[in-house]
């Protein structure tokens, strides 16, 4: 008989049950990415065009934060650098949340 994903992650140490539950916050967020093309589009108003550049830039993003936390933290350390993203990520969201309009994406 099969038994059941949570008794057999109790089995494991706690670091791996904490990498595990990392892992399905982090694919379960992923889960936004489809409503980066809904929502803009229906909600915001935006054209296909606008949408196709804030994906590229979302996707751009994905692939080259991995080698720039990379460098920044054998230069500043892992502490410096998670914070450093932390709040930039704050910044950008709060400065993406008061732009006016995608005028400055024509």
């Amino acid at each position: 008989m099969l038994e059941s994903p949570p008794r057999i992650l109790a089995r494991f140490p706690r670091p791996v049950r904490l990498l595990v539950l990392g892992t399905l916050v982090n694919r379960v967020g992923a889960l936004i990415i489809p409503f980066l093309t809904l929502v803009p589009l229906r909600d915001f108003g935006l054209s296909e065009g606008q949408t196709a550049r804030l994906l590229l830039a979302f996707g751009v993003g994905t692939l080259t934060s991995p080698v720039a936390g990379g460098v920044l933290t054998d230069r500043l350390g892992r502490r410096r650098t998670l914070l450093t993203s932390l709040l930039g990520s704050g910044v950008l969201a709060t400065a993406m949340g008061l732009a006016p309009s995608t005028s400055a994406w024509e």
